[in-house]
C-alpha cells in the first residue's frame, strides 16, 4: 500500500467526521417536512441471508462507508431487498426495521433523482464498480507505474477498451498531474468498461488482486442501507458513497419525525458523492457550505429568512464552521439560504453539470479545500457554470467576496 494511498483513507476518514459527508442531526430539522406516521406503508421486498459465494454480501471494510457504517462490513450477510435498495444490519435488529429503512429510501429517492436533475439510469453509469480501495489502488499503480526488467511502464502502455488519452507531455509531468490524469479517466469509465480496466490491471500489474473478483470488493449497485447504532436520534442519516448509515428505528427515531426528510437530506448527499467524487469523496472536493446548503435547501429544510451578516460562503471546510457560526443550527440554515441563490439563477442541468466537471477535472493545483480556500476542481466547476441574477458570470470568489449584496438584490 502506498503512501499516497494510506494518506487518501486517513483525509476521506476526517473529511466523514462531525458532519463531513452528511450527518444530519436536529441542527437543520423541519419539524413541518415530510412526516412519517407510525402506520407507515412498507415497500414490497425480501429478507435474506447470503451463504454462498455468488450471494450479495455487504462490501468489505472501506471509505465507502463514510465514518460510522462499518458495522455492516462485519454483519454484513442479513438483509433486505427492494426495487431500489439493499439494507444491511445485523441479524439481532427485527425485520421491521430493515423494511422501515428501505422504504424510507424507496420514497425520496425519485424526489432526490428529480432535484438534482438526474434519472436512475444516469445514476447507474456514474455509480463506480469497485469500492473506494480497489479503485485508488488501480489509479495509484497506473499513475506511478512498474518496472520489469528494468524497463518502466505505466497506463500509456496498457491495451485498453476505452482509450488513454495522455497529455502530450506525459512524461514531463509530476506525480500528482498524472494521477489527476488517471482519475479523470477512471471516473469516465462506465460500470463495465471499469470492470475491463481492472482485467487490464490484473494482466499488467504483477500484483494479482484477488478482489476483482471478489463481491466483497465491489459496490452494490442499488442503494445500500447499512443499520448500525452508531447512529442515533441527533447524528440520525450520514450520506455515503454505497448510500447512507441510519440507525434502527427500534434503536433511535427523531423527535420531530421527520425521519423522510433527513433521507432525502442523505440521499442528496450520496448523489453528489457518485456524480462529482466518487474516489476522493465530497469532503476532499465541494466546499462544506455548497454540499450541505444544496442538501438542506432541496431537501426542504429550515433555510434563513435573511443573512444576518453572516457569509457562509466562507465556511469551505467543516473546521472552518465555528469560525464564522456560533451554532451548527445558524450554519446549516445559512448554507441553504446562500444554496438558494444559486438554485433561483442557475438550471438543475447547470448544477448537474458543475458535479461532473469535478469528477472529470484534471488541471493544475490542489483539488482538497482547505482553511477558507475551495479546492482547484470546486472553484473551476463552479465558475464554468455559476450565472448570477441577470445573467453573467457568477465566479466562487465574487460570489464570497459580494454575498451581502448579491442576496440583497
Amino acid at each position: 500500500m502506498t503512501k499516497l494511498f494510506i494518506s487518501f483513507l486517513f483525509v476521506f476518514f476526517l473529511a466523514a467526521c462531525g458532519g463531513g459527508s452528511g450527518s444530519e442531526s436536529d441542527s437543520n430539522s423541519n419539524s413541518n417536512g415530510n412526516n412519517v406516521g407510525t402506520d407507515i406503508t412498507y415497500v414490497v421486498g425480501e429478507m435474506k441471508v447470503s451463504t454462498g459465494a455468488d450471494d450479495l454480501y455487504a462490501p468489505a471494510h472501506d471509505a465507502a462507508y463514510g465514518n460510522l457504517g462499518y458495522a455492516c462490513s462485519i454483519n454484513n450477510n442479513y438483509y433486505f431487498e427492494s426495487a431500489n435498495v439493499v439494507v444491511f444490519g445485523s441479524a439481532g435488529y427485527p425485520d421491521s426495521d430493515f423494511k422501515y429503512a428501505a422504504t424510507l429510501v424507496e420514497n425520496n429517492l425519485d424526489s432526490a433523482f428529480e432535484k438534482i436533475g438526474i434519472n436512475k439510469e444516469e445514476f447507474s453509469d456514474a455509480r463506480p464498480y469497485y469500492i473506494t480501495k480497489v479503485a485508488n489502488s488501480i489509479i495509484d499503480f497506473m499513475s506511478y507505474g512498474w518496472d520489469v526488467d528494468g524497463v518502466h511502464y505505466d497506463i500509456t502502455n496498457m491495451q485498453l477498451t476505452t482509450p488513454f488519452h495522455a497529455h502530450s507531455a506525459w512524461v514531463d509531468m509530476n506525480d500528482q498531474t498524472k494521477y489527476k490524469h488517471v482519475e479523470a479517466y477512471w471516473n469516465a469509465l462506465n460500470n463495465a468498461e471499469q470492470y475491463m480496466f481492472g482485467k487490464e490491471f490484473e494482466s499488467v500489474s504483477n500484483r494479482k488482486v484477488s478482489e476483482l473478483y471478489d463481491g466483497e470488493y465491489r459496490m452494490t449497485q442499488k442503494i445500500m442501507v447499512c443499520l448500525t447504532d452508531e447512529m442515533d436520534s441527533i447524528v440520525y442519516g450520514e450520506g455515503t458513497l454505497l448510500g447512507m448509515n441510519l440507525p434502527p428505528k427500534s434503536y433511535a427515531t427523531r423527535k420531530y419525525g421527520d425521519e423522510s426528510q433527513v433521507v432525502l437530506h442523505e440521499l442528496i448527499h450520496t448523489i453528489q458523492q457518485n456524480i462529482s467524487s466518487p474516489v476522493r469523496g465530497i469532503g476532499r472536493t465541494l466546499d462544506h457550505w455548497f454540499k450541505e446548503g444544496q442538501a438542506t435547501f432541496l431537501a426542504g429544510q429550515t433555510t434563513a429568512s435573511s443573512t444576518d451578516g453572516f457569509n457562509p460562503v466562507d465556511v469551505v471546510t467543516w473546521a472552518d464552521e465555528t469560525s464564522v457560526f456560533a451554532t451548527t443550527s445558524d450554519a446549516y440554515k445559512h448554507y441553504a439560504l446562500a444554496y438558494s441563490y444559486l438554485d433561483e439563477n442557475n438550471s438543475a442541468n447547470q448544477m448537474k453539470e458543475m458535479l461532473y466537471d469535478i469528477r472529470y477535472f484534471k488541471g493544475e493545483g490542489e483539488i482538497s479545500p482547505s482553511n477558507h480556500v475551495s479546492g482547484v476542481a470546486f472553484e473551476s466547476a463552479f465558475d464554468n457554470n455559476m450565472t448570477q441574477k441577470g445573467g453573467g458570470v457568477l465566479t466562487i470568489q465574487e460570489f464570497r467576496a459580494d454575498y451581502q449584496s448579491l442576496m440583497s438584490q
